[in-house]
């Protein structure tokens, strides 16, 4: 009953310090996930500033081979704005599973203690028989 106790005892121990390891991990991804959306923006940003700079000169002879430079650089702004909005789901669901594994560890942490303090419970009920007898 004493290994039992132990035993249970590390593996509470062990599935204590996941909620702070997975709060940091989401963290990180989220710190990453902003820095990497505000790069793109940045550089979004940047290059319709740059597209309304060329639009003077996609007036001239060059207008054809401007339109079709532009028809791509929508094309993969499109793309990227895609793609960000991607990340957002991706990010929404890591964070719903990670609320998720948060909640069956807090779980699984309680019943533990409650199994244990039974079993507690139990132990010291039968001692204190043997110790009356």
């Amino acid at each position: 009953l004493k290994d039992e106790l132990e035993q249970k005892d590390q593996e509470i121990g062990g599935l204590h310090g996941i909620p702070g390891k997975l709060d940091a991990t989401v963290g990180e991804m989220r710190t990453w996930f902003r820095s990497l959306i505000h790069m793109n923006q940045s550089s979004i940003n940047w290059q319709y500033q740059q597209l309304e700079e060329f639009e003077v000169f996609a007036r001239t002879t060059l207008e054809q081979e401007w339109e079709i430079w532009l028809e791509k650089m929508t094309s993969s702004h499109i793309n990227l704005v895609s793609w960000i909005q991607e990340r957002f789901a991706e990010m929404a669901a890591l964070e719903k599973e990670e609320a998720t594994a948060r909640n069956k560890y807090n779980h699984e942490f309680y019943d533990s203690v409650k199994d244990i303090e039974s079993r507690r419970c139990a132990l010291k009920a039968m001692l204190s028989g043997w110790i009356l007898e």
